[in-house]
């Protein structure tokens, strides 16, 4: 969740990855965000501008070959 006011969240995975998985992100909220720095350990949710209230977000991770 990035709280009001927020601009970003980072999601750690409860274990790395053996490569930087495909991230699937959705919010009920109007906004524009984006997904950055993916990695083997984890990524960024990041709101274009502060959020008006609290946003919560449900992502998935799915391991990749390459």
């Amino acid at each position: 969740m990035i709280p009001k006011g927020g601009t970003g969240v980072t999601v750690t995975f409860s274990g790395a990855f053996i490569h930087t998985p495909i991230v699937t992100v959705t919010s009920d909220n109007f906004g524009a965000w984006r997904i950055r720095n993916r990695s083997q350990m984890d990524f960024t949710i990041q709101l274009k501008d502060p959020a008006d209230e609290d946003t919560t977000f449900t992502w998935l991770a799915i391991s990749s070959s390459t």
